[in-house]
């Protein structure tokens, strides 16, 4: 389970990453689903408004071309966003241990 701090920092590189307005994001807390459900809504929007930001969004975060391009292939069009909201958090999350980890020098 991530701490308060890393909840924080996630909600944070999502604003900043994805440029969603912090008034639309929940509370950060424990339960990672309402920020989902936010981030999934808000992709389905880029997937229908604004695809070339969502894809740039992607690429800063550091998900891979091979994962996007397979999830984007998808045949059931309302699994794309929920799948590329997981893997954003995942991702999102990763990043924060790892800077964490080589901050303790821990690595």
């Amino acid at each position: 389970m991530p701490s308060q701090n890393h909840l924080n920092e996630l909600t944070s590189l999502i604003i900043k990453d994805l440029a969603i307005k912090p008034d639309l994001l929940p509370e950060p807390s424990n339960d990672l689903q309402p920020l989902k459900t936010i981030l999934t809504a808000e992709i389905n929007r880029m997937l229908d408004e604004d695809l070339g930001s969502l894809l740039n969004a992607l690429y800063r975060i550091d998900i891979g071309e091979t994962l996007v391009t397979q999830v984007l292939a998808e045949e059931n069009l309302s699994d794309i966003a929920p799948k590329l909201s997981d893997m954003i958090i995942a991702r999102e999350l990763l990043k924060i241990k790892l800077r964490t980890e080589y901050d303790q020098n821990t690595l």
